[in-house]
């Protein structure tokens, strides 16, 4: 729906599609797998920790019109925003913190695209649910289960709670133990589970840019 760190817009259609009638991802963030495509007309069931964007979700999936969005203020360059979701939207390309932010001409061209897109997105989530809480209050049901956390050693202010609060080994214990279709995302470094590059011969460890995953399909 709207930029933000580790955004999966741009990668989203080399991941493989649903092959569950209930999408969960547990790291919500901008949901850019669930949205992509078709998949969007799934159940699709969105977790976040951070209550600022669990409560964007659901002033989306709830209230939220398209001439809402579209009449959403205008950023204007050298004010200070505070405004979340224009943060979050421009985050990605412009700013180092969720918190404020000073407007440059970069960040007004990026919130403008970011309206169009939940504009023109909208009407398409009004069936899906939202909920705060951690990955593991998730519901433990056969589901298409897209895992997209903080990378583990990312060291940044671009997440409310980033990779130093995730005991990556718990997190692959409860992986491993989804029922149903399981796509996790990571960074080539990462060693917690046997990551493999999602485009081969293109994504590397040596690439700061380069995505890896762990993918699995089993019925409990």
């Amino acid at each position: 729906m709207f930029s933000y760190y580790g955004s999966k817009r741009q990668l989203a259609h080399y991941y493989a599609d649903p092959q569950h009638d209930l999408i969960v991802e547990p790291f919500a963030g901008s949901a850019g797998y669930s949205l992509h495509g078709n998949r969007w007309r799934k159940d699709v069931l969105l977790l976040d920790r951070d209550t600022r964007l669990v409560g964007v979700w659901e002033w989306l999936i709830g209230e939220a019109t398209r001439a809402a969005i579209l009449a959403l203020p205008e950023l204007r360059v050298g004010e200070t925003s505070r405004e979340f979701l224009s943060i979050a939207s421009v985050a990605t390309r412009t700013v180092n913190s969720l918190s404020t932010a000073v407007v440059t001409p970069s960040m007004v061209a990026a919130w403008e695209q970011s309206r169009s897109y939940l504009a023109a997105d909208i009407s398409k989530i009004k069936h899906w649910h939202v909920r705060s809480g951690e990955y593991t209050d998730a519901p433990d049901v056969a589901a298409t289960w897209f895992v997209d956390p903080p990378y583990e050693g990312y060291v940044g202010d671009g997440y409310a709670y980033g990779s130093p609060g995730l005991d990556y080994i718990r997190l692959a214990t409860w992986i491993r133990s989804r029922a149903g279709q399981t796509i996790a995302c990571e960074s080539g470094v990462a060693g917690y589970l046997p990551f493999e590059p999602l485009r081969a011969g293109t994504d590397n460890p040596d690439d700061a840019h380069a995505e890896f995953i762990w993918s699995h399909h089993t019925e409990r």
